[in-house]
């Protein structure tokens, strides 16, 4: 029998009234230890604003 690595975590459940993009900024940390990982962070937090303004107009 074969087994994969890595733990599993079970999703939270959809909570009423946050929108899915709110559930996974609340999910996900941010936390980066390079400098190359945090203009990663940077450039990703950077799209969800522009995803969040975009989802307002």
């Amino acid at each position: 029998m074969l087994s994969t690595g890595g733990k599993k975590e079970a999703a939270p459940p959809p909570v009423p009234g946050k929108s899915a993009l709110e559930q996974v900024k609340d999910s996900v940390k941010f936390t980066a230890g390079s400098s190359e990982e945090e203009q990663l962070m940077g450039s990703i937090k950077k799209f969800i604003e522009e995803a969040e303004k975009e989802a307002k107009h």
